[in-house]
């Protein structure tokens, strides 16, 4: 039991810290990445977080070129340095890398539009393009510092909160299910002030109460 529990946590852990390497391929630029990956430990993280995203996340690497371009500035700077025990890792992702921008223009926009689609709908929001969506996906790592360090203060957004909500409630519920956790969110939920004849927020705040009560209810 003690083993499954600790699994499960290194699995929570391991998409938690995918999400925050989505925020820092989206809001860094190619030397601020270097820096921040630029240590052996540090490395090994953000090829074990990156070899993550291109199993259960994919579609995001079809999203924008520049993406593949960081990735691969990070993957040399320290390619040769590192130890063997993940030159194999590191080789599957640039043979990914690799397909994704070999890709012909007619696949990644079907990949672009699928992907779009399936964030709309998992997050409960109108998306309006892929520079919109890229905002939205970085601003998932501030859901993690709720989830990791109880900050709520860093809430700025309502809308993409709630987005972010939604769709870590679908992709990772068992990140929610600690006691303090449950607190601060029911604490952002509840400070959410709804305009008057917005119909539009008051239908997101709804379906994210219900739709975070759900996975509550499950764990009760």
């Amino acid at each position: 039991m003690g083993e499954e529990v600790e699994k499960r946590e290194i699995a929570v852990k391991d998409y938690l810290n995918v999400l925050v390497l989505k925020n820092h391929l989206i809001m860094l630029n190619e030397e601020q990445l270097s820096k921040v990956y630029h240590d052996d430990i540090n490395y090994v993280i953000f090829i074990k977080s990156l070899h993550k995203l291109t199993l259960i996340d994919s579609g995001f690497l079809y999203l924008d070129d520049g993406l593949i371009e960081k990735i691969e500035r990070v993957i040399d700077y320290n390619r040769f340095k590192t130890d063997s025990d993940i030159c194999d890792t590191i080789n599957e992702i640039i043979k990914f890398l690799n397909s994704v921008k070999y890709s012909s223009p007619e696949l990644k926009n079907l990949y672009q539009l699928a992907y779009l689609a399936y964030q709309e709908e998992t997050r409960k929001v109108k998306i309006n393009d892929i520079d919109e969506l890229l905002d939205y996906l970085a601003y998932d790592a501030r859901i993690v510092e709720v989830v990791m360090d109880g900050n709520t203060g860093i809430m700025d957004d309502d809308t993409k909160f709630m987005a972010s909500l939604n769709y870590l409630v679908k992709m990772a519920p068992e990140a929610l299910q600690e006691p303090y956790i449950h607190r601060c969110m029911d604490e952002c939920l509840a400070s959410i002030k709804v305009p008057p004849f917005s119909f539009k927020t008051k239908r997101l705040l709804r379906d994210t109460k219900d739709n975070y009560q759900r996975i509550k209810r499950k764990e009760e």
